[in-house]
């Protein structure tokens, strides 16, 4: 009977294992069927962002060489214009007004400034000692922490202050 009981037992659990087998081995591949879907979606749309990427290039490419051309054909109609007004106009008030642009090749872009220095205080001064107008304390009165200050002083010093500015 207790060999019975252990056989029993053993298909029993064998079963149970299948079963939690089959279970396990169908979320997987269930999951990998997913992850498969997901990796395919990914690279279409890698391939729709690149493709966009290339008509983003192909667009402004396209658009600077209409630009350029466009440029071109401006200065040949302004060159036009002015050696018309050179040839059929004697009087020299016609050419001044149309000058001729320069070739492309000809004009020099200068991006470096020469020198570089820092802005200049133009505030006006009457004796070297006086305060600028970019500085800290410009019209300002400095009051010693250590004095002891009324407020009949301060009322006073405010009102000096605003008769000086008035009468600038």
């Amino acid at each position: 009977m207790e060999t019975v009981t252990l056989i029993i037992a053993a298909v029993l659990g064998f079963a149970a294992g299948s079963a939690f087998g089959a279970l396990f081995l169908s979320r997987f591949t269930g999951s990998t069927k997913n992850t498969v879907q997901l990796e395919k979606h990914l690279h279409e749309k890698q391939d729709q962002i690149k493709n966009y990427q290339q008509e983003v290039r192909e667009h402004f490419t396209e658009t600077a060489g209409l630009l350029r051309g466009l440029a071109e054909n401006y200065r040949n109609v302004h060159n036009h214009l002015a050696q018309g007004a050179e040839q059929l106009c004697p009087d020299s008030s016609a050419t001044s007004l149309i000058k001729k642009l320069p070739e492309v090749g000809t004009i020099e872009i200068n991006t470096v400034p020469d020198s570089v220095s820092a802005p200049l205080d133009y505030a006006p001064k009457t004796t070297p000692f006086d305060k600028s107008v970019l500085g800290e304390d410009y019209d300002l009165e400095k009051v010693s922490l250590n004095e002891a200050v009324s407020e009949k002083d301060v009322a006073d010093l405010v009102a000096a202050s605003t008769t000086v500015d008035e009468s600038k």
